[in-house]
């Protein structure tokens, strides 16, 4: 039951973030809606000490994100962009955590340096909210928590609307009562981007 819900509320979430997503589209552009939409790969560091009090392994999973740019705020301002994303990382478990999985869905603001139109580095700060299953006790194997995640990468021009993204995010979760402390998982996410603007950058 637990896993439908957190399913359908990122399903929910990054359906109702369609109309806002674009940290892509030049300041110069006039026509066309400012919004991208993604979808990646994600690899996590998932800082989880398990039960031999070893960190556990790696795991994988999925990342939807949307970005939708003010650009009719100041030249100076021309790459900022409110994002909205939500992440799955329950793949290639640990032996030891056979049902560990992460959820988060986060919304917060993306700033890209848009000097060239090939590529656009990019740093982000998002917030939203945690959910984590673990191999803990019965009756208690889930908890959820408040998550920050600054971040950094880049978005390179592949071609017409067509961006790869290259995506590295840090999450801080306060204090877990079963894991003893905070969890700090991190990793990288590669994917594709659509630029609804339909901007032609050469």
């Amino acid at each position: 039951m637990m896993i439908r819900f957190r399913t359908a509320w990122i399903a929910v979430l990054c359906v109702g973030i369609l109309p806002a997503h674009s940290q892509n589209t030049y300041s110069a552009t006039k026509g066309g809606v400012p919004l991208t939409v993604g979808v990646g790969i994600s690899n996590f560091d998932t800082n989880w000490v398990d039960s031999t009090g070893n960190y556990s392994r790696r795991m994988d999973g999925a990342t939807l994100w949307a970005d939708w740019s003010f650009r009719t705020l100041s030249h100076h301002l021309n790459g900022l962009s409110a994002e909205v994303e939500g992440r799955d990382i329950s793949f290639a478990r640990p032996v030891q955590l056979p049902n560990m999985r992460f959820d988060t869905a986060e919304v917060g603001l993306l700033y890209a340096w848009q000097k060239h139109h090939l590529f656009h580095p990019y740093a982000k700060y998002l917030m939203g909210l945690g959910s984590v299953d673990f191999p803990g006790v019965p009756g208690y194997q889930h908890d959820t928590r408040t998550v920050t995640a600054p971040g950094v990468g880049i978005d390179i021009y592949a071609t017409h609307s067509l961006w790869v993204r290259a995506d590295y995010e840090y999450q801080f979760w306060p204090q877990l009562s079963y894991h003893g402390g905070s969890i700090e998982p991190n990793g990288v996410t590669i994917g594709v981007v659509y630029d609804f603007a339909g901007m032609h950058r050469r």
